[in-house]
């Protein structure tokens, strides 16, 4: 059997093909009061999506704090998008 990431591992390091990356992202406040951000923070889930692209998926926001965060994004075609978020909230 494969260990967890084996496949992600191999094609990384005989192709040199990455398809997604951690990266440092600046969360603009613009629209958003204290209200979204709580519920911003206490989301299952938060999404970026590609708000140019009937907002397409395109990644997770994995940690915040205040407006830092890290997102863990797909590279393919990221580059000129305006990104949104979407909350993804809690099942009850």
């Amino acid at each position: 059997g494969c260990y967890m990431g084996q496949e992600l591992t191999a094609r990384t390091h005989f192709q040199g093909l990455v398809r997604k990356r951690l990266t440092p992202v600046t969360i603009s406040s613009a629209g958003a009061d204290d209200e979204t951000m709580r519920r911003m923070q206490n989301a299952e889930k938060v999404e970026v999506v590609d708000t140019t692209s009937r907002k397409k998926k395109i990644g997770q926001l994995v940690a915040a704090q205040g407006q830092q965060g890290l997102a863990l994004l797909r590279l393919k075609g990221l580059e000129g998008k305006q990104l949104g978020l979407r909350l993804k909230s809690k099942s009850a």
